[in-house]
């Protein structure tokens, strides 16, 4: 069953849920290259920070695809589809370790406000089980995302 024969709020919440599927699989991939290619003065720092991120990535990406099929929905299932449909934008090459982390920190920063605007979605429809989803997840990446801009010195104090 399409989440199409469920109520339009379900099909919204599926949406949003694929969107995080797609942003957040090509992070992991993204996480994954700066892993294997920092280099300089912070590596043994920042190649431990990048596997702890695309380790919590995979579970996050769970998650979200199992919620998408518990809805009735399709999740994203190609690589293909995750790049066409995410917001989060690939990074080919090798980056000087400053700019691996100041973008890691900006998708992270995107993906949290689309999080956001997912967890209303959902709650504003009583679904509390996707808004329940959506925390953990949201919290998990608030605050490794304050971490990496903590590292690079942009943190703010509370």
């Amino acid at each position: 069953m399409s989440p199409d024969n469920h109520a339009p709020d379900t099909v919204a919440i599926v949406e949003a849920l694929n969107q995080l599927v797609a942003d957040t699989v090509v992070l992991y991939y993204k996480t994954r290259n700066f892993h294997w290619n920092v280099q300089g003065p912070s590596f043994f720092t920042l190649h431990a920070e990048f596997e702890a991120l695309y380790t919590a990535l995979v579970t996050h990406i769970d998650d979200l695809a199992e919620r998408v099929r518990m809805l009735h929905g399709v999740p994203i299932t190609t690589l293909a589809n995750a790049i066409e449909q995410s917001r989060v934008e690939e990074a080919p090459g090798v980056w000087p370790a400053e700019k691996m982390t100041n973008a890691l920190a900006a998708d992270i920063a995107t993906v949290v406000a689309d999080i956001n605007q997912a967890a209303t979605l959902a709650d504003n429809a009583g679904d509390r089980t996707t808004v329940d989803i959506l925390d953990d997840v949201r919290d998990d990446l608030a605050k490794r995302g304050w971490m990496f801009e903590s590292f690079l010195g942009k943190a703010g104090n509370a």
